[in-house]
């Protein structure tokens, strides 16, 4: 692959999304008719497995798909292991989230980046194949990443997730896939400073108008709306109402690699 392309093509998708918000009535560009539909990336991180299976039961009503990063599973017993692998059936994906979940930005200051790939990649990428699940994503522990970390990890998977609270560049919206994917997630838990429903909602408006993929992330998933890493039931069920209502489509992180072409 090449690389020096691949971040060419990312820098200029957000400088497209920014000059599609500063468009005035009379550019020709912006007035092309949309194509309407779009997607939605539901991403969940760490091992809140029993949380994820309970949800799943209750949401399947939607045809919804997510993806679920497993962080530490070395740690989980084989009940966990036959709830994650009845997720994996179910039409969602696994995805790793680090053998040990640290930040590796802090990591790589004084370690190699083949210490990273020996001591928090291969061994949860190996473990997690070994035992039958279908690994290509990879999701960042606290969306901490870098050039050379995107890099040496795309030689095990084919998307990379990040997370972003930046509202402006909007690096949340995916518009067309590519052989490899960076992209980021926006928080969807009750105490991230920026989450409202009525926000998440208007992001996903924009999503439907302009046929984007909207990627999103949380935690655990339960019927609670003011604990810390929680997304609430509530909050799921909005969001997937207003993606069954309006004909959107239900993507896991792998499923990007396909979207809009």
């Amino acid at each position: 692959m090449n690389f020096i392309r691949f971040y060419i093509v990312k820098t200029c998708i957000i400088f497209l999304l920014l000059s599609l918000q500063n468009c005035d009535s009379n550019c020709s560009f912006c007035n092309t008719e949309s194509k309407g539909s779009g997607a939605i990336v539901l991403t969940f991180d760490d091992k809140y497995i029993s949380d994820w299976l309970e949800a799943d039961s209750i949401f399947s009503i939607y045809n919804w798909q997510a993806t679920f990063g497993v962080t530490k599973y070395w740690k989980l017993n084989n009940t966990d292991i036959e709830k994650l692998k009845h997720l994996q059936f179910g039409g969602h994906e696994i995805a790793s989230h680090g053998y040990n979940h640290i930040r590796s930005t802090e990591y790589l200051n004084n370690n190699k980046i083949e210490d990273y790939l020996n001591e928090e990649i291969l061994p949860s990428l190996n473990d997690m194949r070994n035992d039958g699940f279908d690994i290509s994503s990879f999701v960042y522990p606290y969306g901490e990443r870098s050039v050379e970390t995107d890099l040496t990890l795309f030689e095990y998977f084919l998307v990379l997730r990040g997370t972003t609270g930046e509202q402006i560049a909007q690096k949340y919206f995916v518009t067309q896939s590519d052989e490899n994917m960076l992209v980021f997630g926006l928080g969807i838990d009750n105490h991230y400073d920026h989450f409202t429903i009525s926000y998440i909602l208007d992001l996903l408006k924009q999503a439907n108008q302009e046929n984007f993929a909207l990627v999103l992330y949380g935690h655990k998933i339960a019927d609670d709306d003011t604990s810390k890493y929680v997304t609430s039931y509530n909050t799921l069920h909005k969001i997937c109402s207003f993606v069954e209502q309006n004909n959107m489509e239900f993507l896991t992180l792998r499923g990007l690699v396909n979207y809009n072409q």
